[in-house]
């Protein structure tokens, strides 16, 4: 048994219950004590306490972006140049939970809808299809919103050529 006095109190410890055959000085036998069982417990459980502290504020985190989620439902327009010919284009976007869904506004304001539509994080992508004279043509438009506007790149085939260009939408106000 070992003693350690402190003061005017005196306190014993029987070292074989920390698992020590011999001591030579205070600080060993201190040193000794911060390894015990007991104290490894509380330190094991103040460690998983902050694990699991880390782990949901990261999920707060997470839950915080998705509640950021874009939302590019609204009418969306952009120009068109064709030789000398400008037209304006049109989209109407909506997105219901992950679906997302629209149409193309064409002549005579005509409703196509478009193909494929995917809404990943700020990327969007989608397929539009119109026929002309017996002829199917299919234009694929990619995009990154940010804020009120996409920017991206239309890729489409004229007389056999593929044809990629910049892609500048605007969202309309409502």
């Amino acid at each position: 048994m070992k003693c350690i006095k402190r003061g005017s109190s005196k306190k014993c410890v029987t070292m074989r219950q920390h698992g020590i055959d011999r001591v030579e000085t205070f600080y060993e036998f201190l040193g000794l004590i911060l390894f015990t069982k007991r104290v490894n417990e509380m330190f094991k459980t103040m460690m998983m306490g902050l694990v699991i502290g880390v782990a949901l504020s990261s999920s707060n985190a997470v839950v915080a972006v998705d509640q950021e989620k874009i939302d590019p439902t609204g009418t969306w327009k952009w120009e068109v140049t064709r030789g000398e010919q400008k037209r304006e284009q049109t989209l109407k976007l909506k997105l219901e939970k992950d679906k997302l869904t629209g149409v193309m506004i064409g002549r005579d304001d005509a409703e196509t809808a478009i193909e494929e539509a995917k809404l990943e994080k700020d990327e969007i992508s989608f397929k539009y299809t119109r026929e002309r004279n017996g002829q199917k043509f299919t234009t694929s438009y990619k995009g990154k919103i940010d804020g009120e506007k996409i920017k991206g790149k239309i890729n489409s085939e004229r007389n056999g050529e593929k044809v990629e260009t910049d892609w500048l939408a605007s969202k309309a106000k409502a």
